[in-house]
Protein backbone atom coordinates (compact mmCIF):
# COMPACT_ATOMS: atom_id res chain seq x y z
CA UNK A 1 0.00 0.00 0.00
CA UNK A 2 2.85 2.41 0.86
CA UNK A 3 4.56 1.67 -2.46
CA UNK A 4 1.32 2.29 -4.41
CA UNK A 5 0.77 5.53 -2.49
CA UNK A 6 4.36 6.63 -3.26
CA UNK A 7 3.91 5.90 -6.99
CA UNK A 8 0.74 8.00 -7.05
CA UNK A 9 2.58 10.92 -5.46
CA UNK A 10 5.48 10.56 -7.93
CA UNK A 11 3.06 10.47 -10.88
CA UNK A 12 1.32 13.57 -9.58
CA UNK A 13 4.64 15.42 -9.23
CA UNK A 14 5.71 14.49 -12.76
CA UNK A 15 2.31 15.49 -14.16
CA UNK A 16 2.46 18.84 -12.41
CA UNK A 17 6.02 19.33 -13.65
CA UNK A 18 4.98 18.82 -17.29
CA UNK A 19 1.84 20.93 -16.93
CA UNK A 20 3.91 23.62 -15.31
CA UNK A 21 5.99 24.08 -18.48
CA UNK A 22 5.14 26.93 -20.82
CA UNK A 23 3.53 25.75 -24.04
CA UNK A 24 4.48 27.78 -27.11
CA UNK A 25 2.25 27.92 -30.17
CA UNK A 26 3.37 28.48 -33.79
CA UNK A 27 1.75 29.07 -37.15
CA UNK A 28 2.68 27.23 -40.37
CA UNK A 29 5.81 29.41 -40.77
CA UNK A 30 6.92 28.79 -37.18
CA UNK A 31 6.01 32.27 -36.01
CA UNK A 32 4.51 32.53 -32.54
CA UNK A 33 0.74 32.65 -32.42
CA UNK A 34 -2.21 31.73 -30.20
CA UNK A 35 -3.46 28.24 -29.44
CA UNK A 36 -6.52 28.77 -31.65
CA UNK A 37 -4.38 29.56 -34.71
CA UNK A 38 -1.55 27.10 -34.07
CA UNK A 39 -0.24 24.57 -36.58
CA UNK A 40 2.42 23.41 -34.10
CA UNK A 41 3.02 23.64 -30.38
CA UNK A 42 6.12 23.11 -28.26
CA UNK A 43 6.97 21.84 -24.80
CA UNK A 44 10.46 22.25 -23.31
CA UNK A 45 11.75 20.52 -20.19
CA UNK A 46 14.91 21.28 -18.22
CA UNK A 47 17.35 18.36 -18.16
CA UNK A 48 20.75 17.66 -16.60
CA UNK A 49 22.57 18.79 -19.77
CA UNK A 50 20.21 21.51 -20.96
CA UNK A 51 16.72 21.33 -22.40
CA UNK A 52 14.59 18.66 -24.05
CA UNK A 53 12.35 20.10 -26.74
CA UNK A 54 9.35 18.35 -28.24
CA UNK A 55 7.31 19.90 -31.03
CA UNK A 56 3.84 18.61 -31.93
CA UNK A 57 1.39 18.90 -34.81
CA UNK A 58 -1.53 20.81 -33.34
CA UNK A 59 -4.07 19.01 -35.55
CA UNK A 60 -3.50 15.55 -34.10
CA UNK A 61 -0.93 15.93 -31.28
CA UNK A 62 1.58 13.79 -33.16
CA UNK A 63 5.24 14.55 -32.41
CA UNK A 64 6.85 16.70 -35.12
CA UNK A 65 10.38 16.87 -33.63
CA UNK A 66 12.23 15.91 -30.48
CA UNK A 67 15.79 16.47 -29.31
CA UNK A 68 18.00 18.06 -26.69
CA UNK A 69 19.75 21.42 -26.61
CA UNK A 70 22.72 22.49 -24.54
CA UNK A 71 21.50 26.05 -24.91
CA UNK A 72 18.33 27.71 -26.18
CA UNK A 73 19.81 31.17 -26.66
CA UNK A 74 21.58 30.57 -28.92
CA UNK A 75 20.09 27.24 -29.87
CA UNK A 76 22.75 24.50 -29.72
CA UNK A 77 21.65 20.97 -30.61
CA UNK A 78 23.32 17.94 -29.09
CA UNK A 79 22.77 14.21 -29.43
CA UNK A 80 20.13 12.46 -31.52
CA UNK A 81 17.26 14.38 -33.12
CA UNK A 82 14.14 13.00 -34.75
CA UNK A 83 11.57 14.59 -37.04
CA UNK A 84 8.25 13.03 -38.01
CA UNK A 85 5.59 13.32 -40.69
CA UNK A 86 2.11 14.30 -39.52
CA UNK A 87 1.03 10.66 -39.85
CA UNK A 88 3.52 9.72 -37.13
CA UNK A 89 6.09 8.05 -39.40
CA UNK A 90 9.76 8.99 -39.04
CA UNK A 91 10.94 11.72 -41.44
CA UNK A 92 14.58 12.42 -40.44
CA UNK A 93 16.95 11.08 -37.80
CA UNK A 94 20.50 12.19 -37.11
CA UNK A 95 22.95 13.31 -34.44
CA UNK A 96 24.53 16.66 -33.61
CA UNK A 97 27.51 17.91 -31.67
CA UNK A 98 27.73 21.61 -30.83
CA UNK A 99 24.90 22.25 -33.31
CA UNK A 100 26.74 20.54 -36.18
CA UNK A 101 25.58 17.41 -37.96
CA UNK A 102 27.71 14.33 -37.38
CA UNK A 103 27.58 10.71 -38.51
CA UNK A 104 24.80 9.18 -40.59
CA UNK A 105 21.54 11.04 -41.15
CA UNK A 106 18.56 9.28 -42.73
CA UNK A 107 15.47 10.73 -44.41
CA UNK A 108 12.18 8.90 -45.01
CA UNK A 109 9.07 9.38 -47.14
CA UNK A 110 5.73 9.62 -45.38
CA UNK A 111 5.03 6.01 -46.37
CA UNK A 112 8.07 4.89 -44.36
CA UNK A 113 10.33 4.28 -47.36
CA UNK A 114 13.93 5.47 -47.27
CA UNK A 115 14.44 8.80 -49.10
CA UNK A 116 18.13 9.62 -48.50
CA UNK A 117 21.24 8.61 -46.57
CA UNK A 118 23.72 11.35 -45.70
CA UNK A 119 27.02 11.25 -43.86
CA UNK A 120 28.45 14.25 -42.03
CA UNK A 121 31.66 15.33 -40.34
CA UNK A 122 31.73 18.55 -38.34
CA UNK A 123 28.55 19.87 -39.93
CA UNK A 124 29.50 19.21 -43.56
CA UNK A 125 28.53 16.40 -45.88
CA UNK A 126 31.41 13.93 -45.90
CA UNK A 127 31.32 10.39 -47.22
CA UNK A 128 28.72 8.28 -48.99
CA UNK A 129 25.48 9.95 -50.09
CA UNK A 130 22.41 8.24 -51.59
CA UNK A 131 18.92 9.28 -52.65
CA UNK A 132 15.98 7.01 -53.45
CA UNK A 133 12.72 7.24 -55.37
CA UNK A 134 9.43 6.70 -53.58
CA UNK A 135 9.32 3.18 -55.04
CA UNK A 136 12.54 2.25 -53.23
CA UNK A 137 14.77 2.27 -56.31
CA UNK A 138 17.95 4.41 -56.30
CA UNK A 139 17.87 7.96 -57.64
CA UNK A 140 21.41 9.17 -56.92
CA UNK A 141 24.66 7.64 -55.66
CA UNK A 142 27.63 9.90 -54.96
CA UNK A 143 30.00 11.02 -52.22
CA UNK A 144 31.10 14.24 -50.55
CA UNK A 145 34.32 15.52 -49.06
CA UNK A 146 34.26 18.48 -46.68
CA UNK A 147 30.89 19.61 -48.01
CA UNK A 148 31.73 19.34 -51.73
CA UNK A 149 30.58 16.62 -54.12
CA UNK A 150 33.53 14.44 -55.14
CA UNK A 151 34.07 11.12 -56.87
CA UNK A 152 32.04 8.77 -59.05
CA UNK A 153 28.39 9.78 -59.30
CA UNK A 154 25.44 7.88 -60.78
CA UNK A 155 21.96 9.19 -61.60
CA UNK A 156 19.04 6.78 -62.06
CA UNK A 157 15.58 6.94 -63.58
CA UNK A 158 12.49 6.24 -61.52
CA UNK A 159 12.43 2.67 -62.82
CA UNK A 160 15.96 2.13 -61.47
CA UNK A 161 17.77 2.16 -64.82
CA UNK A 162 21.03 4.10 -65.02
CA UNK A 163 20.59 7.54 -66.60
CA UNK A 164 24.16 8.91 -66.44
CA UNK A 165 27.45 8.61 -64.61
CA UNK A 166 30.68 10.53 -64.24
CA UNK A 167 33.05 12.19 -61.82
CA UNK A 168 32.66 15.24 -59.58
CA UNK A 169 35.62 17.24 -58.32
CA UNK A 170 35.13 19.90 -55.65
CA UNK A 171 31.46 20.28 -56.51
CA UNK A 172 31.82 20.36 -60.31
CA UNK A 173 31.30 17.76 -63.01
CA UNK A 174 34.66 16.87 -64.50
CA UNK A 175 35.94 14.62 -67.26
CA UNK A 176 33.80 12.40 -69.52
CA UNK A 177 30.17 11.87 -68.52
CA UNK A 178 28.24 9.03 -70.16
CA UNK A 179 24.49 8.93 -70.76
CA UNK A 180 22.42 5.75 -71.12
CA UNK A 181 19.03 4.65 -72.43
CA UNK A 182 16.60 2.48 -70.44
CA UNK A 183 18.22 -0.73 -71.65
CA UNK A 184 21.75 0.30 -70.67
CA UNK A 185 23.04 1.39 -74.07
CA UNK A 186 25.24 4.49 -74.28
CA UNK A 187 23.40 7.30 -76.07
CA UNK A 188 25.91 10.09 -75.59
CA UNK A 189 28.99 11.49 -73.92
CA UNK A 190 29.89 14.98 -72.72
CA UNK A 191 33.22 16.32 -71.51
CA UNK A 192 33.37 18.72 -68.58
CA UNK A 193 36.57 20.59 -67.83
CA UNK A 194 37.84 23.84 -66.37
CA UNK A 195 41.32 23.99 -67.97
CA UNK A 196 41.69 25.16 -71.57
CA UNK A 197 44.59 25.70 -73.94
CA UNK A 198 44.39 28.67 -76.32
CA UNK A 199 46.63 26.96 -78.87
CA UNK A 200 47.46 29.96 -81.08
CA UNK A 201 49.00 31.82 -78.12
CA UNK A 202 50.25 28.77 -76.17
CA UNK A 203 48.16 30.21 -73.35
CA UNK A 204 46.59 28.14 -70.59
CA UNK A 205 43.52 29.50 -68.82
CA UNK A 206 41.33 28.03 -66.11
CA UNK A 207 37.69 28.73 -65.33
CA UNK A 208 36.39 28.61 -61.74
CA UNK A 209 33.88 25.85 -62.40
CA UNK A 210 32.27 23.76 -65.11
CA UNK A 211 29.44 26.27 -65.14
CA UNK A 212 31.67 27.82 -67.80
CA UNK A 213 31.86 25.93 -71.10
CA UNK A 214 33.50 26.56 -74.46
CA UNK A 215 30.56 27.51 -76.68
CA UNK A 216 32.39 28.03 -79.96
CA UNK A 217 35.76 28.43 -81.64
CA UNK A 218 36.11 30.38 -84.91
CA UNK A 219 39.45 29.96 -86.73
CA UNK A 220 40.98 32.57 -89.05
CA UNK A 221 43.42 35.47 -89.06
CA UNK A 222 41.80 36.38 -85.76
CA UNK A 223 40.84 33.18 -83.96
CA UNK A 224 37.95 33.58 -81.55
CA UNK A 225 36.98 31.49 -78.53
CA UNK A 226 33.66 32.16 -76.82
CA UNK A 227 33.03 30.74 -73.36
CA UNK A 228 29.58 31.01 -71.81
CA UNK A 229 28.44 30.57 -68.26
CA UNK A 230 25.26 28.90 -67.05
CA UNK A 231 22.45 31.43 -67.01
CA UNK A 232 22.03 33.72 -64.02
CA UNK A 233 18.70 35.17 -62.91
CA UNK A 234 19.11 38.82 -61.87
CA UNK A 235 17.05 40.68 -59.27
CA UNK A 236 14.49 41.62 -61.94
CA UNK A 237 13.98 38.04 -63.05
CA UNK A 238 15.98 38.50 -66.27
CA UNK A 239 18.01 35.56 -67.57
CA UNK A 240 21.62 36.67 -68.06
CA UNK A 241 24.40 34.58 -69.64
CA UNK A 242 27.85 36.10 -68.97
CA UNK A 243 30.42 35.43 -71.69
CA UNK A 244 34.20 35.46 -71.95
CA UNK A 245 35.59 36.10 -75.43
CA UNK A 246 39.22 35.43 -76.31
CA UNK A 247 40.71 36.55 -79.64
CA UNK A 248 44.24 35.83 -80.89
CA UNK A 249 46.11 37.27 -83.88
CA UNK A 250 49.55 38.09 -85.25
CA UNK A 251 50.76 41.23 -83.44
CA UNK A 252 54.19 41.55 -85.07
CA UNK A 253 53.15 44.78 -86.83
CA UNK A 254 52.62 46.55 -83.51
CA UNK A 255 55.50 48.40 -81.88
CA UNK A 256 54.53 47.46 -78.33
CA UNK A 257 51.63 46.45 -76.06
CA UNK A 258 50.33 50.02 -75.83
CA UNK A 259 50.05 50.46 -79.59
CA UNK A 260 48.29 47.09 -79.86
CA UNK A 261 45.92 48.02 -77.05
CA UNK A 262 44.99 51.44 -78.45
CA UNK A 263 44.21 49.87 -81.82
CA UNK A 264 41.96 47.24 -80.25
CA UNK A 265 40.08 49.80 -78.14
CA UNK A 266 38.97 51.88 -81.13
CA UNK A 267 36.12 49.66 -82.46
CA UNK A 268 34.62 49.43 -78.97
CA UNK A 269 34.99 53.13 -78.22
CA UNK A 270 33.21 53.95 -81.48
CA UNK A 271 30.23 51.93 -80.22
CA UNK A 272 29.95 53.91 -76.98
CA UNK A 273 32.15 51.85 -74.66
CA UNK A 274 33.73 54.06 -71.99
CA UNK A 275 36.93 53.16 -70.15
CA UNK A 276 36.46 53.80 -66.43
CA UNK A 277 39.66 52.30 -65.04
CA UNK A 278 43.04 51.30 -66.48
CA UNK A 279 45.36 48.86 -64.71
CA UNK A 280 48.89 47.76 -65.54
CA UNK A 281 51.32 45.27 -64.08
CA UNK A 282 52.74 47.77 -61.59
CA UNK A 283 49.35 48.36 -59.92
CA UNK A 284 48.55 46.64 -56.61
CA UNK A 285 46.43 43.48 -56.89
CA UNK A 286 46.87 43.36 -60.66
CA UNK A 287 45.45 39.93 -61.60
CA UNK A 288 47.41 39.09 -64.74
CA UNK A 289 50.80 37.50 -64.11
CA UNK A 290 52.21 38.49 -67.51
CA UNK A 291 53.96 41.88 -67.71
CA UNK A 292 53.12 42.81 -71.30
CA UNK A 293 49.44 43.25 -70.57
CA UNK A 294 46.88 45.96 -69.79
CA UNK A 295 43.47 45.59 -68.13
CA UNK A 296 40.54 47.97 -68.55
CA UNK A 297 37.25 48.14 -66.70
CA UNK A 298 34.65 49.66 -69.03
CA UNK A 299 30.95 50.42 -69.20
CA UNK A 300 28.30 50.93 -71.85
CA UNK A 301 24.55 50.96 -72.23
CA UNK A 302 22.61 48.69 -74.55
CA UNK A 303 18.84 49.15 -74.72
CA UNK A 304 17.55 49.40 -71.15
CA UNK A 305 20.57 47.69 -69.58
CA UNK A 306 23.85 49.10 -68.25
CA UNK A 307 26.78 46.77 -68.90
CA UNK A 308 30.16 46.18 -67.28
CA UNK A 309 32.90 45.17 -69.73
CA UNK A 310 36.35 43.94 -68.78
CA UNK A 311 38.96 44.20 -71.54
CA UNK A 312 42.44 42.67 -71.24
CA UNK A 313 45.18 43.02 -73.87
CA UNK A 314 48.32 40.88 -73.97
CA UNK A 315 51.22 40.59 -76.43
CA UNK A 316 53.21 37.40 -75.96
CA UNK A 317 56.97 37.02 -76.42
CA UNK A 318 56.17 35.36 -79.77
CA UNK A 319 54.28 38.47 -80.90
CA UNK A 320 50.83 36.97 -80.60
CA UNK A 321 48.21 39.51 -79.61
CA UNK A 322 45.50 38.34 -77.21
CA UNK A 323 42.25 40.12 -76.39
CA UNK A 324 40.14 38.86 -73.48
CA UNK A 325 36.70 40.37 -72.97
CA UNK A 326 34.05 39.66 -70.36
CA UNK A 327 30.63 41.23 -70.68
CA UNK A 328 27.81 41.25 -68.11
CA UNK A 329 24.91 43.46 -67.09
CA UNK A 330 25.55 45.79 -64.17
CA UNK A 331 22.78 44.15 -62.17
CA UNK A 332 24.85 40.99 -61.61
CA UNK A 333 28.32 42.53 -61.64
CA UNK A 334 28.70 42.76 -57.85
CA UNK A 335 28.25 39.00 -57.55
CA UNK A 336 29.99 37.72 -60.67
CA UNK A 337 32.72 40.07 -61.88
CA UNK A 338 35.04 38.50 -59.32
CA UNK A 339 34.79 35.29 -61.39
CA UNK A 340 36.45 37.10 -64.30
CA UNK A 341 39.23 38.40 -62.08
CA UNK A 342 39.84 34.86 -60.85
CA UNK A 343 39.98 33.66 -64.47
CA UNK A 344 42.62 36.27 -65.31
CA UNK A 345 44.75 35.12 -62.39
CA UNK A 346 45.06 31.66 -63.92
CA UNK A 347 46.60 32.76 -67.24
CA UNK A 348 49.88 31.00 -67.95
CA UNK A 349 52.00 30.80 -71.09
CA UNK A 350 53.74 27.56 -72.05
Amino acid sequence: MKKKYFNLILLSILTLNVLGQDTLYFDSKWKKTTADNAKFYRIELKTEIGFKRTDYFASNNQIQMCGEYISLNPEVRTGEFKWFHDNGKLKHIGAYTDNKEIGTHKWYFNNGGLEAIENYANGKLDGEYKEFNNNGKPSLETSFSNGLQNGLTKYYREDGSLHSKGQFKNGDKIGIWKYYNETGGIIGEEEYKTDYLIEEANMEIQFPSTKWQLASKTPGNMTGYIFKREEIIDKNGQKIIPAVMIYTEDASKYQDIMVFSVDKQMPLRSKGVQINETLIHENDNYPIGYKKSILYKCSYRQGEFDHILYMAHIVTKNKIGVQILMDMTKGISNDYENEFVEILKTIRFK
